[in-house]
């Protein structure tokens, strides 16, 4: 692959300017261009990207909204007469896509900010599809050890299927307060509601509407610098719409519905040396739902007995976990 390429940059007092442009010896195009504005209370960045289709630099490492096989048949290895084929999921080379993203902080006053606020508005050059996600996040602190943030982010966001190309759009509301008492405690509680509005289909019944959401708490007690004690509890709900979490050490991810205890230690061995040592209790139940038929040349039997017809029942699955995680830093 032979790249032509020509980048430039400057300063202006509160702004900077960037752009790049790549040639492949293919005539593939790409571009990225890059502003910001920024003083103490205040910032504004803008950056259009455009990628021709064939453009497949795997040196890339410029701003895009998807990696280029996000959302293929790539991302499920049991499809694939290779599942190692999959790695190539986490090959940076974006889309083919072009677009605008616009991103601010704006601290309003004292007690308000915005901490931050996006949009992005983007075509697939492929199909020709336009989307665009928007999240904001607002920040009321009545005083320095308490604070309530709102957060909220919708997408629009079209992709092309076997026949015809579907829509989905989801709306996700998040309501966190999280405060410092003295003691050197923290504490922690956050409440989400999220929905996907997809296009109807009618092998399922033209369920459009799919949900989910979870309340959850987390209280963390120093007993010095070197030892603390982090405690958490999730309770969740989904109907068809699984949830993430964040936690101590990774993501969590949830589905159906279900509870959460767990315990971490935290233990600074030294300057250097962290050792985490974590307990968990998960119980996840799944409703299965829709089994039963009324039509008797189309109902479900359980297998063996012609006289016992399947109905609704729930899965339930307890996990147990310790996690003992030692990090050394340099």
């Amino acid at each position: 692959m032979v790249l032509k390429s020509s980048s430039a940059q400057t300063v202006i007092d509160n702004l900077s300017l960037e752009g790049e442009v790549v040639r492949q010896d293919n005539d593939a195009l790409a571009a990225l261009a890059t502003a910001r504005w920024q003083n103490d209370y205040f910032y504004l960045m803008g950056i259009w990207r455009h990628y021709d289709l064939a453009y497949t630099n795997p040196y890339s490492r410029g701003f895009t909204e998807q990696l280029r096989f996000d959302d293929t048949i790539f991302e499920k290895p049991y499809y694939l007469n290779d599942p190692l084929a999959s790695q190539v999921t986490d090959w940076p080379t974006p889309k083919p896509e072009e677009g605008l993203y616009l991103e601010t902080r704006f601290q309003l006053s004292r007690q308000v900010t915005i901490t931050k606020a996006y949009v992005d508005l983007w075509r697939t050059l492929a199909w020709g599809f336009d989307n665009y996600r928007f999240q904001g996040e607002v920040e009321y602190r009545p005083d320095f050890p308490v604070r309530f943030r709102f957060k909220l982010k919708y997408q629009d966001k079209t992709k092309m299927q076997d026949v015809v190309p579907t829509t989905s759009r989801t709306t996700e509301y998040t309501l966190r307060t999280f405060f410092l008492p003295s003691g050197g405690d923290f504490f922690d509680v956050s409440l989400r509601l999220g929905m996907v509005d997809l296009t109807p289909n009618p092998l399922y019944s033209d369920d459009r509407l799919m949900t989910g959401g979870f309340v959850s708490a987390r209280w963390e007690h120093n007993f010095s610098e070197n030892l603390s004690v982090l405690g958490g509890t999730t309770l969740w709900t989904t109907d068809g719409m699984s949830q993430w979490e964040f936690e101590d050490t990774g993501i969590d991810f949830l589905d159906g519905d279900g509870t959460k205890f767990y315990i971490t230690i935290k233990n600074n061995l030294s300057d250097n040396l962290q050792l985490r040592l974590r307990v968990l209790r998960k119980d996840t139940f799944y409703p299965r739902t829709g089994l039963y038929r009324p039509d008797p040349e189309d109902e479900f039997h359980y297998q063996g007995d012609p006289d016992s017809q399947v109905g609704d029942f729930e899965d339930r699955v307890t996990e147990y976990g310790i996690r003992c995680q030692l990090d050394f830093r340099w």
